[in-house]
């Protein structure tokens, strides 16, 4: 470990048991930094607008008693690729076993918590927005925090919330999603928070290099990895395949819990960036911004301690292939005929078989990989095309069948087995949606893609909804402000009144046996359609 002498500001390396006390820096880039060959090379380094951070650093620390400090711009030789991926992978620990963490916020100016202003120009600040900082947050044992001007702002000597003062502990989780567990003493270790609750975290940060985005979480998940600047996001990718080999907690796969990609019937519109991603691995953590924290589901949760998603017991492992993700899960089939399933995953809330919940993940299997050599039938699954994962009570388990399935990226071509238009019937469903909007509901998410004939904000205010029999079967859900979630399955053959087809009975049965706990049902009512609707949406 190199550092810089905060009397002398010369460099020295340490190894082992050698190293001494030292401070550590924790700031923002800006411009002109001073490197660690301007502190061999350059004799006029000290001009530059870099330096004034390093002598503020230099000179708090010896007020402190400290006579070594690290800083990331100087301290690294960042020409070296074996060196710079060295210190990346210790980073953590680095800040972890440092004496004292000083936080140099550049963009705070105010020297006194005065109020509203002060507030809110500690919560703006770049520094609660890059990636690198979130370990630095979590990481020390002992922070203090200071403006420009090198005036210290407050002081912990526990962990990394400033004397448990009220303010900051509100300041910092509104500043950056984390739950003052996290960091408020007595605080919890970070280990103990799922995957996708650590992944989220870094959903509000940037980096200048796609790939830093992955690197800068490697300590938050205590692994280590070969840096590969050049692959973008694949190395975001390559950070979630490390945590899958070392831990089963499910809630990785869960990327959108909590998140209304579409919240049409109420009146209301929002979109998420790639929320149709089928992949069960995501290119960056932005899609678990927010998760399992909407107030849809805080609502759901807030009468189901201990009010958030957990890791239910160790689950069965899983392990990356070749055909993706190799895992054994309780399977929900909605249309096995079809390869329409909801898997129940090992996380969730509290064990009470009566109160508690899991999460579930709708999937669609591929009918094309029936017979595939060493594959058995429907074993080859990604996440179903546009809906987004929910919770559903424990007591759907009893109706699971465990299920060996390999979670891949993508299903190349929508594997449902449609029906041909029935000749003489007309092309579309007709669907009234009146009574779950009048009970509060409203459509979250659907599968597949282009499900509706027309443009969904044409067909809200009359709860009406006009599906393309072309694309049935269609999984539709609906969510109430509660969190509470109900499923429609909608199948061309109900509209064409085949119900003498044995396995169009058989599926409709098994939806009213699960009816009771699952929150769930089908709509098998045809509804011709009539020459007023034919005026109102212009079709024929």
């Amino acid at each position: 470990m190199r550092l810089l002498n905060a009397e002398s500001r010369q460099l020295c390396e340490f190894f082992g048991s050698e190293i001494p006390e030292y401070a550590i820096l924790s700031h923002t880039w800006g411009k002109d930094e001073v490197s660690y060959r301007d502190i061999r090379k350059v004799p006029n380094h000290r001009e530059k607008a870099g330096y004034a951070k390093i002598n503020g650093c230099c000179v708090q620390a010896m007020r402190d008693d400290i006579s070594w400090v690290w800083i990331d711009t100087c301290c690294i030789d960042k020409k070296s690729s074996a060196e710079l991926s060295e210190t990346i992978n210790s980073m953590y620990r680095y800040y972890e076993e440092s004496k004292v963490c000083y936080v140099y916020l550049a963009d705070v100016g105010k020297r006194q918590q005065d109020g509203l202003g002060f507030w809110t120009e500690v919560r703006q600040s770049r520094w609660f927005t890059r990636g690198w900082t979130l370990q630095e947050l979590l990481a020390p044992k002992r922070l203090a925090m200071f403006n420009q001007h090198w005036v210290l702002l407050d002081r912990c000597t526990y962990g990394p919330l400033f004397h448990l003062d009220t303010e900051w502990s509100v300041a910092i989780t509104e500043a950056t999603g984390i739950s003052s567990d996290y960091f408020r003493p007595p605080r919890n270790p970070v280990t103990e928070a799922t995957v996708a609750e650590r992944l989220s975290w870094a959903a509000r940060r940037e980096t200048t290099r796609r790939e830093d985005m992955a690197y800068c979480l490697l300590g938050l998940f205590q692994l280590n990895m070969p840096l590969l600047y050049g692959e973008g996001d694949r190395a975001f990718v390559r950070l979630q395949e490390e945590i899958i080999r070392t831990t089963n907690d499910h809630t990785i796969l869960t990327w959108g819990l909590g998140y209304s990609p579409g919240s049409f019937i109420s009146g209301h519109r929002l979109y998420k960036p790639d929320w149709q991603l089928q992949s069960p691995l995501v290119p960056s953590p932005d899609l678990f911004e927010d998760w399992g924290s909407s107030p849809a589901l805080k609502t759901f949760l807030s009468a189901d301690l201990p009010g958030k998603i957990q890791v239910l017991g160790r689950g069965f492992p899983y392990t990356m292939t070749n055909s993706g993700i190799q895992m054994e899960l309780p399977l929900i089939w909605l249309d096995k005929a079809n390869g329409v399933a909801l898997a129940i995953l090992n996380c969730g809330t509290h064990w009470n078989s009566a109160n508690g919940s899991y999460v579930s993940l709708p999937l669609v299997f591929s009918v094309e990989a029936q017979g595939a050599v060493g594959l058995e039938s429907f074993s080859i699954a990604s996440r179903a095309h546009g809906i987004l994962p929910f919770l559903v009570p424990h007591a759907i388990d009893q109706f699971a069948e465990r299920t060996t399935l390999f979670l891949t990226e993508s299903i190349a071509a929508y594997s449902w087995n449609y029906q041909p238009r029935p000749k003489g019937r007309s092309s579309d469903i007709f669907l009234h949606v009146a009574p779950l909007v009048s009970l509060g509901f409203y459509l979250t998410d659907f599968c597949p893609p282009h499900l509706f004939t027309d443009e969904i904000e044409d067909m809200i205010y009359n709860s009406v909804l006009l599906m393309r029999t072309d694309r049935c079967p269609g999984l539709l859900r609906f969510e109430r402000p509660d969190g509470v979630s109900i499923l429609l399955l909608v199948y061309t053959q109900v509209y064409s009144y085949s119900l003498n087809d044995p396995d169009a009975l058989e599926v409709v049965g098994s939806f009213r046996k699960i009816l009771p706990v699952f929150m769930g049902y089908i709509l098998p009512i045809p509804c011709p359609r009539t020459r007023e609707t034919q005026e109102r949406f212009g079709h024929s």
